[in-house]
């Protein structure tokens, strides 16, 4: 009987947005708001339900129905990551019933877990067909550019990489070479959703902590002491897309403006980086001040790119007149912002700024970055108990 439970966090860009396209450096963070996946086995039947309540998505399989499915597609062997053909694109797309043009993320959620799950062939062959129950449940909201279907890849990628053997199910902790695989295949998983990831997303959700990614360079990981953070998500919806536009046509209009504002950006990436890298309870008050500057002065110069919005203008100054600092994270236009919190900073200072969150029209999480990656847990009581 199978009683399986992995968790991994979301993400939450520090510094770097936009400017990270053209060349220059991004600072991402584990986010503490985390998806769990919880895989068990039913003592009768023979079917596979996968569940997101979240998305209200419920889908249901025979296994014999599957495992007819996986052997049709080219053999996968789990150590070795394969990207998904047009092939089998197509036939997974036809098995769940999905049109090829179809870009809802929901659906794609389900091609990624037959793609996936495919990997357990072997497991499912072996003897009478048993019933599975895949559970995913979530704290993150979804397409707030806080790394949701990451986290989803990477608990998806760990859970069934379990099931067929592959990486250990008894081990407190994943040894490196695990922790590598679970990463790879949940980069597939992202790219069967969006395209063409960046691996950021994926990188950050699987290691946990800080990492530091540029284009064509390796990701550098950055280890830190979890810092408390508030999210607020300001519930404009806003599209990636024309937002990375209209930076594109700004720094063709203005190049002598624009890029050494990029250049800018590049410094605080780096700046916040060693202010980070240093933290220490001796200098905390000095990192803090600095941090906190740099949230200043990043959140001006994405103004100033033309990514702002009202709406994150009106968090940034609730912040304030709390003496909090805060910035947007990710494309801007509207979506989420941070706010940093210091660790003396008061509950009540902070439930003061949270109940103006919510009086705003937004929503608010207090959480924390820096935290653990993906993680298993003995089963789904032994993690609720850590709720």
């Amino acid at each position: 009987m199978l009683d399986i439970c992995v968790s991994a966090p979301g993400k939450v860009i520090l510094h770097g947005e936009h400017a990270v396209v053209y060349g220059k450096s991004a600072l991402a963070s584990s986010l503490d708001l985390r998806t769990v996946l919880y895989i068990k086995t039913a003592p009768s039947g023979s079917s596979v339900t996968l569940t997101l309540p979240n998305i209200g998505l419920e889908r249901r399989w025979q296994t014999t129905d599957l495992i007819d499915l996986y052997e049709t597609l080219p053999n996968s062997d789990a150590q070795n990551v394969s990207a998904v053909g047009k092939s089998t694109l197509r036939c997974l797309q036809q098995f769940a019933g999905i049109a090829e043009e179809d870009t809802d993320p929901k659906q794609l959620a389900v091609i990624a877990f037959l793609y996936l799950h495919s990997l357990t062939l072997s497991t499912l062959s072996r003897g009478d067909p048993v019933s599975l129950s895949v559970v995913v449940e979530s704290a993150l909201p979804t397409a707030a550019g806080l790394g949701s279907s990451a986290a989803f890849a990477v608990c998806l990628s760990a859970a069934v990489l379990m099931v067929a053997g592959t990486v250990s199910r008894t081990q407190s902790k994943w040894e490196s070479g695990e922790l590598e695989l679970i990463n790879k295949w949940a980069f597939e998983v992202e790219r069967i959703i969006h395209g063409d990831p960046s691996g950021v997303d994926n990188t950050v959700s699987t290691y946990g902590g800080l990492v530091l990614y540029r284009k064509s360079e390796r990701m550098r990981q950055i280890k830190v002491p979890p810092l408390k953070i508030i999210i607020v998500d300001t519930r404009i919806a806003r599209s990636t897309r024309v937002l990375v536009q209209r930076v594109r046509e700004k720094c063709s209009k203005y190049p002598g403006i624009i890029e050494p504002v990029l250049d800018s950006i590049q410094a605080i990436v780096m700046k916040a980086v060693d202010v980070l890298a240093a933290l220490t309870q001796e200098n905390r008050d000095t990192s803090y001040d600095m941090l906190e500057e740099l949230i200043d002065m990043n959140q001006c110069q994405l103004n100033l790119l033309g990514v702002g919005h009202a709406s994150l203008t009106e968090v940034c100054h609730i912040c304030q007149q709390q003496s909090l600092h805060s910035k947007l994270t990710g494309a801007g236009g509207g979506g989420c912002a941070f706010v940093l919190l210091r660790e003396d900073t008061k509950d009540e200072r902070v439930e003061d700024v949270m109940q103006s969150i919510r009086q705003a029209g937004y929503r608010g999480w207090r959480t924390s970055i820096g935290t653990h990656g993906v993680t298993k847990h003995g089963n789904s009581e032994e993690y609720k108990e850590t709720l």
